[in-house]
C-alpha cells in the first residue's frame, strides 16, 4: 500500500540490523562451548527455513497471474490482498501493465536498462553489493575474524 511505501525498506533494515545483533549475541554466549561453532553455524540456516517455507506458501501475486493468462485468478488474489471486492481500477491497471509489457521483448528490455536514464541506479544497484564482497564487510561484519 502507499501509505506504508517508506516504511517497508526501513523495516527490512531494522529486520537485518537484528539479525546480526542476535547472531553476534549467540557467538557471544558459545564462544567457550567446545562445539559452539557448530550451534552459531547450525542455527544460521533457520532463517533460510523459514524463507523457503514461506515463499512456498506465499501466493502468486495478482500481476504475475495477470501477465501469465490467469485474469480471473489474478482478480481475487488482488482482492484477498486488499481486503475489498472493489478492485476494478487497480485490476484493469494492472492488466493494462500486463498488455503493455507483453509488447517490449527481451532485446529492448536490455536496452532500456542501460539508457543513460537509468544509468546512475544501475551503477549504484551493481557497484555498491560488488564493493562490499571486496572490502570484506560481510565477513567483518558477521563475526567472521571473531575466531582470529
Amino acid at each position: 500500500p502507499g501509505r506504508s511505501a517508506g516504511y517497508l525498506p526501513h523495516r527490512f533494515q531494522l529486520a537485518t540490523t537484528i539479525g546480526i545483533l542476535v547472531a553476534q549475541l549467540i557467538n557471544y554466549a558459545v564462544q567457550d562451548w567446545d562445539e559452539g561453532w557448530r550451534l552459531s553455524l547450525g542455527l544460521g540456516a533457520v532463517p533460510a527455513c523459514i524463507l523457503t517455507l514461506g515463499s512456498i506458501i506465499l501466493p502468486d501475486s495478482p500481476n504475475s497471474l495477470i501477465e501469465r493468462g490467469k485474469n480471473e485468478q489474478g482478480r481475487k488474489v488482488l482482492a484477498r490482498i486488499r481486503g475489498t471486492q472493489q478492485v476494478d481500477a487497480e485490476y484493469e491497471d494492472i492488466c493494462e501493465a500486463a498488455a503493455s509489457a507483453t509488447k517490449v521483448t527481451h532485446a529492448q528490455a536490455w536496452r532500456n536498462l542501460f539508457r543513460r536514464h537509468y544509468r546512475p541506479s544501475l551503477v549504484l544497484a551493481t557497484w555498491i553489493p560488488t564493493f562490499q564482497q571486496w572490502t570484506g564487510m560481510n565477513a567483518v561484519g558477521g563475526g567472521g575474524a571473531a575466531g582470529a
